[in-house]
């Protein structure tokens, strides 16, 4: 039998975007106003930091570590000579369960439309690698199309929406498909200069919206500008990540990370339960901008402390535990 060992990068950046998404969804987690809508000096400026920093970026990580874990699962399933399209219908409907229930406590739950979407995808695992490769590259023009299109543009807009949508989902089954991941591992320590280029990119990214904001840019404009600079900070962010991954000084941080990406599932369907109870039993709310890091890092913190110990006795979190136990009769580390 195939012992496969966990990936610890792909634990750091999926922790890294668990922790962006907390970020996100702790500014409404009571009847606070959202971000957009805010007043005054202090108020503006999280609200303008918020949606550079973080608006969009961790889910698009999210969606394609998605499309990573699920071009990894076929191939692991096809190596062990299963009938892997069934045995992945398994798995996917036990996530879609987790995902509508979910969605009763928090509307705004992106599991099920990960599961919708890897029903489109899955095809990919099937089409020859530079049939691949020109899949990518049409969506990838599809996504400029969709951010720079008018309103009103009809099926047009729609499709290349679509495309939009789609395209980290097959970046991941890609990047997973050449064995991306163990390669940057291997030579991430030849990699410093680009991972410098990220920093610097994000930086330029920032400074171009804070312009925007300083000409007094409609929010069109400027929804259209975080749009289109939201996949490159993802991959900008995706490389700082694994810089900070193979740095020996960063040792406490990324394993850190790995705990949070380790039971990730876990971790995002209890987050939000989390984050109103924090909030409906101290003085926080009305949550105003300014104290959404608090309440972030308070929850994160409590995640992390309560996974660290979980995972001293077992392999997997529990709700891990149980889509491992619907997929497989068993559970796989």
């Amino acid at each position: 039998m195939t012992i496969y060992r966990r990936n610890t990068l792909l634990d750091t950046v999926r922790g890294a975007a668990l922790c962006g998404i907390v970020f996100i969804n702790a500014a409404y987690y009571s009847s606070v106003k959202p971000l957009g809508d805010v007043a005054g000096s202090v108020e503006s400026l999280f609200s303008h930091a918020w949606s550079i920093v973080f608006g969009g970026k961790f889910f698009t990580l999210f969606s394609f570590l998605f499309g990573t874990g699920l071009q990894i699962f076929l191939t692991r399933s096809q190596q062990r000579n299963e009938r892997y399209f069934l045995r992945y219908m398994r798995r996917a409907s036990a996530l879609y369960v987790l995902g509508a229930l979910h969605s009763l406590v928090w509307p705004s739950d992106i599991i099920v439309g990960y599961v919708t979407i890897s029903f489109l995808i899955m095809w990919l695992f099937l089409v020859p690698l530079h049939y691949l490769q020109g899949v990518l590259a049409a969506l990838l023009v599809a996504s400029v199309c969709a951010v720079f299109l008018p309103v009103g543009s009809g099926i047009l807009a729609f499709l290349t929406g679509i495309a939009y949508k789609l395209l980290p989902f097959a970046a991941g089954m890609y990047v997973a498909r050449i064995n991306g991941f163990e390669w940057l591992a291997k030579q991430i320590s030849g990699l410093a200069k680009y991972q410098l280029i990220a920093g610097v990119s994000v930086v330029f990214f920032v400074m171009g919206y804070g312009v925007l904001v300083v000409l007094g840019a409609t929010s069109a404009r400027m929804d259209a500008y975080i749009r289109f600079t939201g996949y490159p900070m993802a991959a900008c962010y995706f490389f700082i990540l694994a810089w900070v991954h193979g740095n020996c000084r960063f040792y406490w941080l990324s394993a850190s990370l790995a705990v949070l990406g380790r039971m990730s599932l876990t971790h995002y369907l209890t987050q939000d339960t989390l984050g109103r109870w924090l909030i409906d039993t101290t003085p926080l709310a009305p949550l105003r901008s300014y104290c959404i890091p608090i309440v972030a890092l308070v929850i994160l913190g409590v995640q992390l402390g309560l996974g660290s110990l979980w995972l001293r006795y077992f392999r997997a979190g529990p709700f891990e535990w149980l889509v491992s136990r619907v997929t497989y009769g068993v559970v796989k580390g």
